[in-house]
């Protein structure tokens, strides 16, 4: 019979109301208790301050206690609402409530338009996650388009340009050795022109190198970083430091030309902006990641006035955006006088790259 009439007040009577008429029951009961109480009381001569203290005090608590239990009671449906809640919180978004657990209407219409929401979201979730999964990989070949540009650029600078200037060279020194010794202002103008045209020369088998080094395609990072290093800070007077681990065997071709684009950009501002004396260069193969840093005892500078005043803006959002569209993290520490480290992750799952 009770389980009846909890059933039939749970599907007919809203919510709303049997909270109402809950706490209504409870103020009454009270009312009327205490006040049976307070009238036995001053029947018999027991009435006296403190007593009626004591008394308002035991009402406040046994009916605090009543109510906490019917609104325990009157709340329970919406128990496994907030299970779900805490379940989606916590990453489970395929949670949903238990329709069969709810016999209050309302709440069961609530419970019903809160599983349609999860599902939704989880939907947009899907659709969002594979989005961004789409254009990482378009972010991705586009890199890959832009490097193979680069390495194409590269490529003929030192087969068509440098050749050009190699033979031009020849020609001037056959000029030279034919031309009579008397005829002084042509020697020092072919002289002259010979200068011009190896600078020239080594100019560009530096630009082609820095488009695209051929020692990271034939020989792999490591080798490629020494180079580098010992080309540009070497030469600057920057004392150098590399260390390694893990790289025994090659890393997938995106790995290393962001790996080495990162050393190549940290260089070139330590080169442009640190006034540093030593440079530390890490590259390290852990668990499924690569580890690489760049540290330098220069200059430094307030990482947060240099985002807002967009100083050294680009090479650093091209760095962070390189590490992160192959799901690596980028960071990068420094304050004023104390130097600069940049620090990167990077994924190294073949998978992630569309290799099988």
């Amino acid at each position: 019979m009770i389980e009846r009439a909890k059933g039939y007040i749970s599907r007919h009577v809203p919510f709303f109301y049997r909270l109402l008429l809950a706490n209504s029951l409870v103020v009454v009961a009270g009312a009327v208790l205490g006040s049976w109480l307070t009238v036995q009381t001053v029947r018999s001569g027991r009435f006296s301050p403190h007593l009626y203290v004591l008394l308002v005090a035991v009402a406040i608590v046994i009916s605090t206690g009543i109510n906490f239990l019917v609104l325990r009671v009157a709340m329970h449906p919406l128990e496994n609402v907030q299970r779900v809640i805490r379940d989606v919180e916590s990453g489970k978004m395929d949670a949903r409530v238990d329709l069969d657990q709810v016999d209050d209407r309302e709440i069961r219409r609530f419970a019903l338009l809160f599983n349609e929401m999860l599902d939704q979201l989880e939907e947009n979730a899907d659709i969002i996650q594979s989005d961004r999964e789409q254009i990482r990989r378009m972010a991705l070949t586009v890199l890959n388009a832009q490097e193979e540009e680069r390495r194409r650029i590269a490529r003929e600078l030192h087969d068509q340009a440098s050749q050009a200037l190699s033979i031009m060279l020849v020609g001037i020194d056959t000029g030279l050795k034919a031309m009579p010794p008397s005829i002084k202002e042509g020697h020092q103008q072919l002289t002259f022109l010979k200068k011009i045209a190896s600078s020239t020369l080594e100019d560009l088998r530096t630009l082609s190198r820095s488009l695209h080094p051929t020692v990271l395609d034939d020989l792999g990072l490591l080798p490629a970083v020494r180079w580098y290093a010992r080309n540009t800070l070497e030469k600057a007077g920057i004392d150098v430091k590399i260390l390694s681990s893990g790289l025994e065997e090659r890393l997938p071709e995106e790995v290393e030309t962001v790996a080495f684009r990162i050393v190549q950009e940290s260089s070139s501002n330590v080169l442009s902006h640190a006034n540093a004396n030593n440079v530390e260069i890490s590259l390290v193969r852990g668990e499924g990641v690569l580890h690489v840093s760049v540290k330098d005892d220069g200059s430094g500078f307030d990482t947060s006035k240099a985002k807002e005043q967009h100083q050294h803006h680009l090479g650093l959002i091209g760095m962070e955006e390189r590490a992160k569209l192959l799901g690596g993290t980028f960071e990068i520490r420094s304050h004023p006088g104390e130097g600069t480290k940049v620090m990167a992750t990077i994924p190294v799952r073949e998978e992630i790259y569309g290799y099988d």
